[in-house]
């Protein structure tokens, strides 16, 4: 009877409470922030009463509830295969920055010579009205001393 009661007065880590508890770390750790679990610190860990764990196990009917997940470490394929997007991604990124980049100075190189172009056929307009009205001139001149002499 003594061992019994020495064992329920044992402290024990919070692994093993939530094992007891089937609960995650965090819930028991709540239990002993609420104050629904007597708990104590050593050092950096926490512990907990054993008899009241059971206490709390009885009240939750944790036997009836199953185990929480435990957290798994990420498959380093999936981490490898997210790097290598990652890259590919940044790959891409890099060569349609640079082909956005040629495009707008082949966009400009076309623009530059539109203006040119149409400065130039505005150029020849204003020589060929030019040899037009000089023509007209020189008609006129023709005509008058056509006339003259007739």
């Amino acid at each position: 009877m003594s061992d019994n009661t020495n064992n329920e007065d044992r402290w024990i880590s919070t692994a093993d409470a939530a094992k007891i508890l089937r609960l995650s770390h965090r819930q028991t750790n709540r239990y002993g922030e609420i104050g629904r679990l007597k708990r104590r610190r050593i050092g950096r860990k926490l512990q907990y009463k054993l008899s009241e764990v059971h206490a709390l196990a009885d009240e939750l009917n944790s036997i009836e509830r199953p185990m929480p997940m435990e957290r798994k470490p990420p498959d380093t394929r999936l981490l490898e295969y997210l790097q290598a997007r990652d890259e590919q991604f940044d790959t891409t990124q890099q060569q349609l920055t640079k082909t956005q980049h040629q495009i707008e100075e082949r966009l400009e190189r076309i623009e530059t010579q539109l203006d040119t172009s149409q400065k130039q056929s505005r150029s020849t307009l204003v020589i060929a009205l030019m040899l037009a009205i000089a023509a007209i001139i020189a008609l006129s001149i023709v005509l008058v001393v056509v006339l003259v002499i007739a």
